[in-house]
């Protein structure tokens, strides 16, 4: 549950940063990449 928690605080903070899109995009890439 801690990671769980710990997950929910960083993408609060990205969405405030307001890169959540770029993040969002990042991540999509290292999936597609990975595979």
């Amino acid at each position: 549950k801690k990671t769980h928690e710990s997950i929910n605080n960083r993408l609060a903070l990205v969405m405030k940063s307001g890169k959540y899109t770029l993040g969002y995009k990042t991540v999509l890439r290292s999936l597609r990449s990975s595979k």
